[in-house]
C-alpha cells in the first residue's frame, strides 16, 4: 500500500462516523476523510494528538475484527470568495 503522513500537530476537529467506518480529520487547510472499518484507535490517537502514518493496504490481507484503511480522501478547502467590494475598481 502507500503511505501518507497526517500532521497531528495542525489538527482541528476529528469525528468518526458510520459506526467506525468513516473517520474526519479537519485542518485549517484541509479535510482528510478515511474509509475502512474499526477506525477507532486512530480516532483516540487523534484525541490526544499523536496521530502518525496511515498506511492504505488490500483488504483481503487482515481479519475483519482488526482496524483497516480502505481509502484516504483529502479535500482542499473551498476557494475564499471576493467580496463585491473587492471586486469593483475605483477611479481615483
Amino acid at each position: 500500500g502507500s503511505r501518507r503522513g497526517i500532521p497531528d500537530h495542525w489538527l482541528v476537529q476529528a469525528e468518526l462516523l458510520e459506526g467506525s467506518r468513516l473517520l474526519r480529520l479537519s485542518y485549517s487547510f484541509c479535510t482528510i476523510e478515511l474509509s475502512g472499518q474499526r477506525l477507532d484507535p486512530i480516532f483516540e490517537d487523534a484525541g490526544i494528538g499523536k496521530l502518525g502514518a496511515v498506511q492504505i493496504g488490500v483488504s483481503e490481507t487482515m481479519p475483519e475484527e482488526q482496524l483497516w484503511v480502505t481509502s484516504i480522501i483529502v479535500i482542499a478547502p473551498p476557494e475564499p470568495r471576493s467580496s463585491a467590494f473587492e471586486q469593483e475598481s475605483f477611479d481615483a
